[in-house]
């Protein structure tokens, strides 16, 4: 199997889903991801989604227990009951052929470059909420039968903190096949002592990195598209806790969180931007330094194609990005 991101379609599954009971917005983790195999055929991979570890597993692994740090942090369970079925309605209205797996994840979860390489977040799939009794080396073998993907950058992200147990989509993405864009935060927890999670990341990546410098010039090629390429990151700072006053006060009346701070529901990063076929579409807060750097470093990124900035505050207070309410299908 291979998975590619480059070109993407809208199509009839799609448009109804207005007719298919759904609970909300997030599609990237409730709709299938779309790998195509060897044989030229497109398969849609139902990931089992569970309500990111809500509810008992649809698969056969035994030992599933639920995280009750989550309900103590404030993180409520979601209404998932139409949002379980969305993958397999997509499948069989599209007539993909279904890909099964024992894997229980979200397509936030993984971030792919198209050539065998992916990075995932360690505390939302290596997690007996999800896929218990299973390690690393059990997830690359799976992940290389449904995806193709054959060498995994795993970060360490964050468990129970908040819903997604957290999702790469928000933390690292590939914006081409030997580059990363990562979300950075300062490095630094509000104690000013200890390390943020973004900085536990990022060193993760650093080390991965220097791994990658030892690569046989063929791996290279393979996996990173040319055989003297490195692997290149790049921060992409998220935007000042004036975040908060910006956004409250374009929504007045509106509270802006369900837990027990701001920052523990917005998600202001501008790493969960989308892809689209001509444009990147990504997320504007109201930190205007921070806004325009971040556009001024996507739009680099992305040369060939349009960036498009917008307010996302609706997606951002439950917790999501633009990348999180979408999904391509691969063609």
């Amino acid at each position: 199997m291979c998975c590619h991101q480059e070109t993407f379609t809208f199509s009839r599954g799609w448009a109804q889903l207005a007719n298919q009971g759904v609970n909300d917005l997030w599609t990237r983790d409730t709709a299938p991801v779309f790998s195509k195999g060897s044989d030229g055929k497109i398969y849609g991979i139902d990931l089992n989604f569970n309500g990111w570890g809500q509810e008992k597993l649809r698969t056969d692994l035994s030992g599933w227990v639920k995280d009750a740090q989550k309900a103590a942090n404030g993180v409520q369970d979601q209404d998932i009951s139409g949002d379980k079925t969305i993958a397999a309605f997509i499948n069989s209205t599209l007539s993909f052929p279904k890909l099964a797996t024992w894997i229980t994840m979200e397509g936030g979860a993984i971030e792919l470059n198209g050539r065998g390489l992916a990075v995932v977040a360690e505390s939302c799939i290596i997690n007996n909420n999800r896929n218990p009794g299973k390690g690393k080396a059990d997830f690359e073998a799976e992940i290389k039968r449904i995806m193709g993907v054959e060498k995994v950058i795993w970060i360490p992200g964050i468990k129970a903190a908040e819903i997604t147990d957290g999702h790469v989509d928000f933390y690292a993405r590939f914006y081409n096949d030997n580059s990363i864009l990562f979300n950075w935060d300062g490095g630094l927890m509000p104690d000013k002592i200890n390390k943020s999670i973004d900085a536990k990341n990022k060193d993760a990546l650093l080390a991965y990195q220097a791994q990658v410098a030892s690569w046989s010039a063929a791996d290279k090629l393979k996996y990173l598209g040319a055989a003297d390429a490195t692997l290149n990151l790049l921060e992409l700072a998220t935007p000042k806790s004036s975040v908060l006053s910006a956004i409250a006060a374009r929504n007045p009346g509106i509270s802006m969180t369900e837990r027990k701070s701001f920052n523990d529901t917005f998600a202001a990063g501008y790493v969960g931007y989308y892809e689209a076929n001509n444009c990147i579409l990504m997320g504007q807060f109201g930190d205007a330094a921070a806004d325009k750097k971040a556009y001024d470093i996507l739009q680099a990124a992305y040369p060939e194609r349009t960036v498009i900035q917008i307010a996302t505050d609706g997606v951002a207070n439950g917790g999501g990005t633009i990348h999180c309410a979408t999904q391509q299908q691969i063609v």
